[in-house]
């Protein structure tokens, strides 16, 4: 299996590393990689949409 043929599967915490800007190497990263090389599961998906529903804006990070 070549590198093109590769599709990153993002786990929770990397997703929220990466908006959250904690970490420089996961935004280069991911940010060089196509789109269409990049996914996350249903289970990644409902845990983001469940954080970011119940995040509090005014409590510090």
């Amino acid at each position: 299996m070549s590198n093109n043929s590769l599709i990153y599967l993002l786990d929770t915490n990397v997703c929220i590393m990466y908006l959250k800007g904690k970490s420089q190497n996961i935004k280069s990263r991911i940010d060089n990689l196509e789109a269409e090389k990049i996914a996350v599961c249903s289970v990644v998906k409902a845990e983001l949409f469940y954080g970011s529903s119940s995040f509090d804006i005014g409590r510090p990070q």
